[in-house]
């Protein structure tokens, strides 16, 4: 298990949140997931060799929350 931490500048209210965390955590390979909304940064925890960096970001922009690599990541970033 692996967690990454992406920043989700676009997620600034509760609604958001659960916005966020309902597209993270169903995608396959994601364990949890969670969104700090002072810091705009979620914390994945994911099985890298089923999903990346890439997916999610790219699974997040198709909801309307656009992401990036966080700046708080805690090692390297796996495959993105």
């Amino acid at each position: 298990m692996v967690v990454v931490e992406l920043h989700v500048p676009g997620a600034h209210c509760g609604v958001c949140r659960g916005a966020v965390l309902a597209v993270l955590r169903a995608t396959p390979g994601v364990h949890d997931a969670e969104l700090d909304l002072r810091t705009r940064v979620a914390r994945v925890r994911v099985q890298p060799a089923v999903v990346d960096v890439a997916a999610l970001r790219d699974r997040l922009a198709a909801a309307g929350y656009p992401a990036a690599p966080s700046e708080h990541q805690d090692g390297p970033n796996p495959h993105g």
